[in-house]
């Protein structure tokens, strides 16, 4: 349910900044805010809690970050005080994050493996991952020692699984059914 609150407000706040041509200064904006959320948790627990009135959050609201972030914004988190969904404001930002992309044509890349890749190995995945979707490709490399060798990776929702693990997972299945 946290999911679809936050991916239906971050939509919305996405399309106002994109009306206003503000998209990356409202994603700078919300990701300065949930920092700070992050970095002090009573100040969070304040903006979120149900016990605290709302007009004096939104005040509170207004004095902090009323000359540091675009009206747009601002209205945004009394809208999400006013409904009561205060506590979506980091799936907002997630959901947020991955318009963004997709507006800049850019696709996040996971890369599993038991060993760090090279910086050659990585151009080379990169390239040919640009040049296979047509978008601009950002990297991340995970170090997993359980896949005990290959790589996994994760383009958007599509995983491609080359360890050796799955393959010892794969002949295992095989033989039980020969077995059985």
């Amino acid at each position: 349910m946290a999911k679809l609150i936050g991916s239906t407000y971050a939509s919305s706040l996405f399309e106002v900044a994109e009306q206003l041509d503000k998209i990356e200064s409202v994603f700078e904006e919300l990701s300065f805010i949930t920092d700070k959320f992050n970095e002090d948790e009573d100040f969070y627990q304040f903006f979120t809690s149900t016990r605290v009135g709302k007009n004096e959050r939104k005040e509170v609201i207004d004095n902090v970050y009323g000359s540091k972030i675009n009206d747009e914004l601002l209205n945004f988190l009394k809208i999400l005080i006013d409904q009561n969904r205060t506590s979506s404001i980091f799936e907002v930002k997630d959901f947020y994050a991955k318009l963004l992309d997709q507006h800049r044509n850019v696709k996040r890349v996971t890369v599993e493996s038991v060993v760090e890749l090279s910086d050659e190995h990585k151009t080379k995945l990169i390239r040919k991952l640009t040049n296979l979707t047509g978008s601009e490709i950002v990297l991340t490399n995970v170090i997993k020692p359980e896949i005990l060798g290959g790589v996994i990776m994760r383009i958007d929702n599509e995983i491609i699984d080359a360890s050796v693990l799955s393959k010892l997972d794969n002949i295992q299945n095989s033989v039980s059914k020969i077995i059985i």
